[in-house]
């Protein structure tokens, strides 16, 4: 078979740079370098030769392992609402996420649905209904008990809770991650990855001296990154978690090959908005566009609570439509990971892998996640990049849309407080951070 432009000579890299220069006229080449986040940098430019990209190298071989780029619909449902969920699940919802408390109401919310045919995980918030409840050996079980302590901000559980709840559930998926938890709070994807292998390896590391197979911990990893603003760092952000879980059990055990973790993407809250609220479906959009093209298995678009029921009700069908529609009438499912070759996407993964994996070993050398949450260093680090993003939209260098850019002129601006800080903590909890709350048009400060 002949290659395409196989009979064109390549472009000398010297030549190529020159034409380059040429075409940006009086710009310097800097003008094609950005951060689109406070410690990733990348650029519009690159040649093969002089990034030592090879053309018949198949990249990040963890993503093309997967056999089709099909993701599930997800949507989380309260107590008492069996009927709903039933509903869902004949218009397009398949996997759904369910908050336990009882083993009574586990029972009546999840009558009549066949476990078999979808995606459906527990998330349990009390050890007792943890160790109770017999779920379907198809649920994926969630008792992330340092996501517990890392959102109250207390040590409400320790590692032993988490392995008597593993040895109840053997049949079950049940090292949940709950790693958008750090991008929900503000971090950088870089730190997000980081803290999320470093979450994972506090696990790893109970269950490994424990004497537990590590065969079968590799095939019970669920992983749950958030979705941010940056279309095309969410879009190397998938395809890189699954190169640094594969980095983090080859740790382990290096004579061995691991099944990459199950993948949930949810959206993040950080750029939607209470003005102008329209807007939050585009971004909804362009967030589940990532994620899908990274490569994620679930993934969950979180509506804002809408002012009237109308409202809700919109915003939970949109949450719903958005996938359906990118793989029903867009195909996004037809290409495994359709950015692989392209020179930026592997940069920026590349990119993203090398610098996480440097941030996770400085966790590491420093005692590991559940040390660095308890001394406050990833809570520090996360108000970094908070304060930076706030710099950005106050200066408008960060376009906010219908917030500190082209807001609507015809809705009366909606003041949204920032909530206070809890009180009464063992070290600083992990909250949602919205940059709506930290911004006001110029003419509303006194």
């Amino acid at each position: 078979m002949t290659k395409l432009f196989q009979e064109f000579k390549p472009a000398e890299y010297d030549s190529w740079i020159n034409q380059l220069k040429k075409d940006l006229k009086d710009k310097p080449l800097e003008a094609l370098q950005s951060n689109p986040e406070k410690d990733l940098e990348i650029r519009a430019y690159h040649h093969p030769k002089k990034d030592e990209f090879l053309s018949s190298e198949i990249t990040f071989s963890n993503n093309f392992s997967r056999s089709n780029n099909n993701w599930n619909i997800r949507r989380i449902y309260n107590t008492g609402e069996n009927k709903k969920i039933l509903n869902d699940l004949n218009i397009g919802i398949d996997a759904i996420g369910i908050s336990v408390d009882s083993e009574k109401q586990f029972s009546e919310n999840t009558s009549g649905v066949l476990f078999e045919h979808l995606k459906a995980d527990c998330q349990f918030t009390t050890k007792e209904s943890a160790l109770a409840i017999q779920a379907d050996k198809h649920c994926y079980l969630n008792f992330d008990v340092i996501s517990m302590n890392n959102r109250s901000g207390k040590k409400l559980f320790d590692l032993n809770d988490y392995l008597q709840f593993y040895k109840k559930h053997s049949s079950n998926k049940t090292i949940w991650i709950t790693g958008s938890d750090y991008g929900q709070a503000g971090s950088t994807t870089v730190q997000e990855l980081a803290f999320t292998l470093a979450h994972l390896n506090e696990y790893l590391q109970k269950l490994h001296d424990e004497k537990t197979d590590l065969n079968e911990v590799a095939q019970k990893v669920i992983l749950e990154l958030s979705i941010n603003e940056n279309y095309f760092v969410n879009l190397a952000k998938f395809r890189a978690v699954r190169e640094l879980a594969a980095l983090l059990f080859s740790g382990y055990r290096s004579d061995s090959t691991f099944p990459s973790p199950v993948l949930y993407a949810t959206t993040s809250n950080r750029f939607q908005a209470e003005n102008d609220r329209n807007n939050n479906f585009l971004r909804q959009t362009t967030q589940a566009m990532s994620a899908i093209l990274g490569g994620c298995d679930v993934i969950t678009i979180l509506p804002l609570k809408g002012k009237t029921s109308d409202e809700q009700e919109l915003n939970e069908r949109m949450a719903k439509n958005i996938p359906l529609i990118l793989r029903e009438e867009s195909y996004f499912d037809k290409v495994v990971d359709p950015a692989a070759g392209s020179m930026f996407i592997e940069d920026l993964t590349n990119q993203l892998i090398e610098k996480a994996w440097t941030l996770f070993k400085e966790i590491e050398n420093k005692g590991g996640l559940i040390t660095c949450m308890n001394s406050n260093f990833i809570q520090n680090q996360i108000e970094e990049n908070q304060n930076y993003l706030k710099a950005q939209i106050e200066n408008k260098k960060q376009t906010f849309l219908g917030i500190n850019k082209y807001p609507n002129s015809l809705e009366k601006w909606i003041d949204i407080s920032v909530p206070e800080k809890s009180s009464g903590t063992d070290f600083k909890p992990l909250a949602t951070f919205m940059l709506e709350q930290q911004y006001q048009p110029k003419t509303m400060v006194s």
